[in-house]
């Protein structure tokens, strides 16, 4: 029986561009600071954060730009396969014994390619992914034809799928995605070692790897000190997030207004200077901190999470729960998991800015008390224990 002695933590960028960088890099800080292990962190575009640099673990970055940031030429064919992340990755590993180490594979569309993958193949090191989207099975990621902004139903790489203009650009990128999963796909085991966030994203991609083995490990959350008495005194609704489409903030303001509430929009995104305009009743506060975003917590009777595709795991909800601030979630999507509905929030039928209009005017909830399944090192230590074995 191996013994474990390695984690190297693998991610696009070294910093913090999103929820999964965000995972990724405290992962890695959190096993350094409580595990004996030697923990490396790996990614391709930098710079590598100061959390990162202040900590115990042992960073290399190649400083290469990601997808958005390359010549046309250089995005088509490297976007696909890496070669010189290949190369580089490949070398790396050599460094390490296939029989103590693990790989903890946070994300790889946008820097390094499923150059990875084959890299980590070669070598025969046993890995885990944790599953922050859809990427591992649909070309574009998320499920959802962001055209008609519906979830799509159709079996990755089916003709149906290949022929669905359901990209966010144009069809061509579409055909582009395509060619990139089929790459993927070749390295990609149908006995992957899959960490999952919630049990719908998991009931998801299960259909297409009905083999893989799959382990439950939360996305730890950032706890607000601050922390909701009740309803009382409160007269305001929240939004939080990007303001994209997918993501509902449409709907909210439609919502917002049809019941003639107070609304709140912490955030930014491209549609922001047109709600801003059309919706002159609701307060666009732009980007936030945590420390300016519990300023307004007190004025927040519930958060609204009006997402129109399935996420995966988002943290705004468990992270308001956790405050004591109740939810109103979009029946489609993960975050319904948290809610017990009457208790902590309401779920409300996804893209019906009637249903959630109604939800807002009635809305009431019992003082609840939320408590999340572990999100503890230990439980992740020991999934890795399992694979080594």
């Amino acid at each position: 029986m191996s013994e474990l002695k390695n984690v190297i933590v693998v991610y696009d960028s070294g910093y913090v561009n999103g929820g999964a960088a965000k995972v990724a890099i405290n992962t890695a800080v959190s096993l350094s600071e409580e595990t004996n292990l030697n923990i490396c962190y790996f990614c391709a575009t930098g710079p590598v954060c100061p959390q990162l640099l202040d900590s115990k673990v042992k960073c290399t970055c190649l400083n290469i730009p990601d997808i958005n940031h390359r010549k046309k030429i250089d995005t088509f064919f490297s976007g696909i396969f890496n070669k010189h992340v290949y190369k580089a990755f490949k070398n790396y590993l050599w460094n390490f014994s296939n029989q103590n180490t693990i790989l903890h594979i946070h994300g790889w569309s946008h820097s390094l390619s499923s150059s990875i993958l084959k890299a980590s193949n070669d070598l025969k090191f046993k890995r885990v992914i944790t599953l922050h989207d859809y990427f591992v099975c649909c070309p574009n990621g998320g499920f959802l034809n962001y055209r008609k902004m519906e979830i799509c139903h159709r079996k990755p790489l089916s003709p149906q799928c290949v022929f669905c203009n359901c990209d966010k650009r144009n069809y061509i990128q579409k055909v582009w995605r395509v060619l990139r999963q089929r790459r993927q796909n070749r390295y990609l085991s149908e006995k992957e070692n899959f960490i999952y966030l919630s049990e719908l994203s998991k009931s998801v991609i299960e259909k297409s790897y009905p083999k893989a083995h799959y382990y439950y490990y939360p996305n730890s959350i950032d706890r607000f000190s601050y922390h909701s008495n009740g309803l009382e005194g409160k007269d305001s609704f929240l939004y939080l997030g990007r303001l994209s489409e997918e993501k509902g903030i449409r709907l909210f303001c439609e919502a917002i207004t049809k019941a003639s509430a107070k609304g709140i929009v912490i955030g930014d995104g491209e549609l922001r200077e047109e709600l801003e305009k059309k919706y002159t009743n609701i307060e666009f506060l732009g980007w936030m901190n945590k420390a300016q975003i519990e300023q307004v917590l007190p004025r927040v009777k519930a958060l609204i999470f009006p997402s129109l595709w399935y996420e995966v795991s988002p943290l705004t909800v468990p992270e308001m729960l956790s405050a004591g601030i109740p939810c109103i979630v979009s029946d489609c999507c993960a975050a319904k998991d948290n809610i017990v509905p009457e208790e902590n929030g309401y779920l409300f039928q996804a893209g019906s800015s009637e249903n959630l209009a109604s939800v807002i005017k009635n809305f009431y909830v019992n003082d609840f008390s939320y408590k999340r399944q572990s999100d503890s090192i230990e439980v992740l230590t020991d999934i890795y224990s399992l694979l080594i074995r």
